[in-house]
Parts: structure tokens; C-alpha cells; sequence
């Protein structure tokens, strides 16, 4: 059995990838979320 498991994804916006983050931890399928960059189409 798995101990853990670490998902990585990547979103357009910033508020796209915090509306996920919330969703999954509010869902208990996420412990936490780590957000990670700005956003920047630089």
C-alpha cells in the first residue's frame, strides 16, 4: 500500500490553480497545496 501520493498539475491562472487547491482540500482529497510560480506569461 501507498504511504503517499504527491500530484503535480499546472493551470492557465493563478486563481485557477488556488480554486483547485481549495476545492481539493475542502474535498479531503488533498491534505494541503502548494501553489507555485505567478502566473506571468513572462
Amino acid at each position: 500500500m501507498t504511504d503517499y501520493l504527491q500530484v503535480s498539475t499546472a493551470t492557465e491562472t493563478r486563481e485557477q490553480a488556488v480554486e483547485l487547491a481549495k476545492t481539493a482540500v475542502e474535498a479531503k482529497l488533498a491534505a494541503g497545496a502548494q501553489i507555485v510560480g505567478s502566473g506571468c506569461p513572462c
